[in-house]
């Protein structure tokens, strides 16, 4: 994933969130609340899931866990 597809997912979810918190019905609140949550997990995800790969090929240090 892209830092392109990253920003996007955690812009979307930013947005999720502030539709959430501006709802007055509480079950859209929660819809909103879920969607930003689903949008910052896939961000997340995909970050985990380059370091993995990365530190399979070498490209990371054994003790780098800054990024």
């Amino acid at each position: 994933m892209s830092h392109k597809d990253r920003d996007y997912l955690l812009a979307r979810a930013a947005q999720e969130q502030a539709l959430a918190a501006q709802a007055s019905d509480e079950v859209v609140r929660q819809i909103h609340a879920q969607l930003a949550h689903e949008y910052e997990v896939r961000a997340n995800v995909q970050v985990i899931t380059a370091r993995a790969d990365n530190d399979v090929i070498g490209l990371t240090s054994g003790g780098d866990q800054s990024s």
